[in-house]
């Protein structure tokens, strides 16, 4: 069978949604509306590739737990093949979305403490995804190397996840990971790229570098080339949560079909606004008309 599958390795947790109604102050009460959902970058990125058409596989650890058993069967409903170890307690976010701002409360729980990656998640393989998450850990970040020996033609893509990570462990190792891993292409938003250098610092980890910044134009940078490719709008955003993971679906999703790297960036935005006008990270878009970004806005540097 030809390659075609793209593995997402990472977190699959629960997301509960938290989006505040009134103001919040510390011990006292606050009007919100809580969504709890299938939640994990790495889980959020397959559905979206599934979504899109592509085909998907999640591969990770989550607990011997009932929880796990709901997340599974959700990520499975969603048209995306699931390879996962079953250990531990399975993680929980709290995603606190007020004034088009998130902010986490993380408990990555199992996902924290995946160890190895089984080759048979590899079948058909064509894009490997990560998050930077995924190598946060020892034991993670071994089981990630192992198997980008073990698989060196695959194409591989990895999104930097947040500026807390990159102060945690320093840029100087997620620029390492990058070298060592042979990244095909970086993700980034405009303050992860910032902490590594901007697009000077992204070109020299990855052959292509997409900096996205919210509804401003997403830089790519690929080889000597830059592009500024405009969002697609405008939208009624109901909630943030799960965005960048929907567009780094779209964009694999792209690539895999053959599309240049400003080309899968549009893709990448288009499916950014279909997450958008949804609540939390699963529902179903209220509006899924698209509007095409006109190519001649692509601003060549």
């Amino acid at each position: 069978m030809v390659a075609n599958v793209a593995l997402c390795v990472g977190d699959l947790v629960e997301d509960v949604v938290v989006s505040l109604q009134s103001r919040f102050r510390l011990g006292a009460d606050a009007g919100a509306v809580v969504v709890r959902r299938r939640g994990g970058s790495a889980a959020n990125v397959a559905c979206a590739v599934a979504a899109d058409g592509g085909r998907s596989r999640f591969a990770g650890r989550v607990g011997s737990d009932a929880l796990a058993d709901e997340l599974v069967a959700a990520l499975q409903r969603e048209g995306v093949d699931v390879v996962v170890e079953r250990r531990g307690v399975t993680g929980t976010v709290v995603v606190v979305v007020a004034d088009h701002e998130r902010s986490f409360l993380t408990d990555r729980g199992a996902s924290a403490q995946l160890a190895h990656i089984d080759d048979v998640a590899f079948r058909d393989v064509a894009w490997l995804h990560l998050s930077a998450y995924t190598l946060a850990t020892p034991d993670g970040c071994t089981a990630v190397h192992a198997a980008r020996r073990r698989h060196p033609q695959v194409r591989l893509s990895l999104d930097v996840a947040s500026t807390t990570l990159i102060d945690a462990v320093g840029a100087e190792e997620v620029r390492r990971w990058c070298h060592d891993l042979a990244v095909d292409v970086v993700l980034a938003n405009e303050h992860e790229a910032a902490a590594l250098g901007n697009e000077s610092g992204l070109r020299r980890l990855a052959d292509v570098a997409v900096i996205k910044r919210r509804a401003e134009p997403a830089i790519v940078v690929a080889g000597s080339a830059r592009f500024e490719i405009p969002t697609v709008g405008p939208i009624d955003a109901i909630d943030p949560t799960g965005a960048g993971d929907a567009f780094a679906g779209g964009y694999i999703v792209a690539s895999m079909h053959g599309a240049d790297p400003a080309e899968a960036t549009e893709a990448g935005h288009r499916r950014a606004r279909r997450h958008l006008t949804a609540q939390g990270t699963t529902a179903t878009p209220r509006d899924d008309r698209e509007q095409q970004p006109d190519r001649a806005t692509r601003k060549p540097a």
